[in-house]
């Protein structure tokens, strides 16, 4: 089945920018795509520097300049796919859209900045909300059983789980760098849900991409 899944898979159409409308006077606006191909290696640090941005750049940027109830950054690490996304977001799709393109020269800025100075702070907590996020809580019975079936389905081994903690615990500036520049050759995919003004908004102005409505409600 997994070869007549890839086959159909690989005949669909590219991702299209999307649209849910509503009745609301927030918005919640995702934007995405795939930063590392099939088959290639991803280091455990780039968990790091997702966890960086969520607490970091996009928190002060989308959620206290810009006023969204929240703002995140998920990069998952056996898709190879970064995702950012607002959260009860006031602002139209335009401004934070162009916080998310901010992303990337703030990673260059500050990986030669305040990430490489000795013993940098900003540094460490990463690292240690990264392994936190990793390891989690102890878990229970249940979950015990369907963590180890994800394991066996994605051939997770101890050594391999090992290696991606030791990465955590070893980034370093130079990882924040290069995961600056994969952004950099990043074509993103926009998902939002989000008023008929501010959609239209957004479609009307020229320059840019347009969203397909695909659900109104």
């Amino acid at each position: 089945w997994v070869s007549h899944i890839s086959s159909a898979m690989g005949q669909t159409s590219g991702a299209e920018h999307e649209a849910i409308v509503a009745s609301t006077k927030v918005s919640y606006i995702g934007e995405g795509g795939r930063l590392f191909d099939v088959n290639e290696q991803i280091s455990g640090s780039y968990s790091v520097v997702s966890r960086y941005l969520q607490t970091g750049y996009l928190w002060d940027t989308v959620r206290v300049l810009n006023g969204a109830y929240g703002a995140m950054s998920y990069f998952y690490s056996t898709e190879g796919i970064l995702t950012f996304m607002s959260y009860r977001d006031p602002n139209d799709l335009s401004t934070t859209l162009a916080a998310y393109d901010g992303v990337e020269p703030q990673l260059h800025e500050d990986a030669s900045t305040t990430l490489a100075a000795s013993n940098s702070i900003d540094l460490t907590r990463a690292i240690i909300g990264a392994i936190g996020h990793h390891d989690g809580s102890a878990p229970s019975t249940d979950e015990i059983g369907w963590i180890s079936l994800m394991r066996f389905l994605k051939n997770e081994s101890p050594e391999l789980r090992q290696r991606y903690r030791t990465q955590i615990l070893d980034t370093t500036a130079i990882d924040f760098a290069e995961f600056a520049d994969r952004l950099s050759n990043l074509s993103p995919t926009i998902c939002a849900v989000t008023s008929k003004a501010k959609l239209d908004e957004f479609n009307g102005k020229q320059d840019g991409p347009k969203l397909k409505t695909i659900l109104s409600v």
